[in-house]
């Protein structure tokens, strides 16, 4: 019974720090509860424009035109991947290497009329054009260029050198 009454003692001559503890409790328990209460009307509030005024058909038609929607962006995607790799195939087979030098192919001309071309792939395979410019004639040749060689024609040194130039032009990616 000592114990009780010095329990009870303890209360009452801390009543008043007891009461302000358990105030201040409520008080931050009263702040939790109205903050809960916003976010459950916040909640409320995304869930009505989520659902609209149906009882989740709206939801479920909303996902069904989503569905529709990502098969048709699926099919276009393949058709599309498709696409790109026909025009990277055409590439491959494009000009996309391209030099040219121009010269003084004879000694009785005065300015640098003679010019050769090489027109090249991604595999160095094209054709070389040279103009050769002369006072009383000019002359054009077309020489084949397969991986980088001329297989059937002697390429002069301007030819060779041209080649060079477009064979180290850099590559599309």
């Amino acid at each position: 019974m000592n114990s009780l009454t010095g329990l009870n003692a303890l209360i009452v001559n801390n009543i008043f720090y007891i009461i302000i503890g358990v105030g201040f409790i409520l008080l931050v328990l009263f702040f939790l509860l109205i903050t809960a209460k916003m976010d459950i009307s916040d909640l409320r509030q995304r869930y009505k424009k989520m659902m609209g005024e149906s009882d989740g058909l709206e939801l479920e038609r909303m996902l069904n035109e989503h569905a529709d929607i990502m098969k048709r962006i699926s099919g276009d995607m393949r058709r599309v991947d498709g696409e790109i790799s026909n025009i990277n195939a055409l590439l491959e087979k494009a000009i996309t290497r391209v030099a040219i030098i121009r010269y003084n192919a004879f000694d009785d001309t005065s300015s640098d009329l003679s010019f050769s071309l090489a027109l090249l792939d991604d595999n160095n395979t094209g054709v070389i054009i040279s103009s050769l410019y002369g006072r009383d004639t000019s002359q054009t040749y077309a020489k084949p260029i397969i991986n980088g060689n001329s297989p059937q024609y002697k390429l002069t040194d301007e030819e060779i050198q041209v080649l060079k130039e477009a064979s180290i032009s850099p590559v599309r990616k």
